[in-house]
């Protein structure tokens, strides 16, 4: 956040509630809420509950189960932040929240399939002048998803334009990689262009993938596997926690 000292904090969870937060570092450490939302997943409107006004639609079943915020150079300066989210009914959905105003508006939400996903994770790729921001998901159909929307960064400076882009998942990057769920991923930048992509799932395997983003100067890098590994019964029991670092 531009405030000194302060960061912006997000919370997701059940009931389809997303929490804002400012965590504040000064003499004492402190902790405001924000804004609360109840998000209604009729794509055509959002419920906001706040002090002034209480209108809540929601979907009781549904749950948020992870969370990534983000935000470009260019909306760092107006301080909105970008509020990705990966939901129980399949869905992918993107938001972005206003400090200023506190104003939670959706993007876009795209169906990964028709299985929860269950984990979320954001590569950045940058090179020259381009800024390429790429989503990863795993759900419970044992698939790694990779999602790239280079505009997702600049969705505060063009709004209108992202809000009409056509939610389809057939360009999605998918990959099978469990016979189950997946729980966990972790990613490792090896160079400028190349991920390690890191899973564990509740069918006890453990999953690695070297994953090579071509053409990364332009707005639509190419994704390909260069290398994969897969550990069957590496664990007794399902795989619910993972983390890779190396020496970069």
């Amino acid at each position: 956040m531009k405030e000194k000292n302060s960061y912006l904090l997000v919370s997701a969870g059940g009931r389809a509630q997303i929490m804002l937060w400012k965590i504040r570092n000064d003499d004492n450490l402190s902790c405001e809420e924000l804004a609360t939302f109840i998000l209604s997943f009729d794509e055509k409107k959002r419920k906001k509950r706040c002090k002034e006004k209480q209108e809540i639609e929601f979907d009781p079943q549904t749950r948020l189960m992870d969370v990534s915020l983000c935000c470009s150079q260019s909306s760092y300066e107006f301080e909105k932040y970008l509020i990705a989210t990966a939901c129980s009914d399949s869905y992918f959905r993107v938001y972005t929240f206003d400090v200023n105003i506190k104003e939670l508006s959706i993007c876009y939400s795209v169906q990964l399939g028709e299985h929860c996903i269950f984990t979320l994770s954001e590569i950045r790729i940058t090179e020259a002048s381009n800024d390429n921001l790429l989503f990863v998901t795993g759900a419970a159909d044992g698939k790694i998803k990779i999602m790239n929307h280079k505009n997702y960064i600049r969705l505060c400076d063009n709004q209108k334009k992202m809000q009409n882009l056509v939610s389809k998942s057939d360009q999605v990057f998918h990959l099978t990689l469990h016979q189950s769920g997946i729980n966990a991923i972790d990613l490792k930048q090896i160079t400028e262009n190349m991920w390690f992509v890191c899973c564990g799932g509740d069918d006890n395997a453990l999953s690695a993938v070297l994953v090579q983003f071509n053409e990364i100067s332009g707005d639509d890098p190419s994704i390909e596997v260069i290398a994969e590994t897969h550990i069957c019964n590496a664990h007794a029991s399902q795989i619910t926690g993972i983390k890779i670092i190396g020496n970069r």
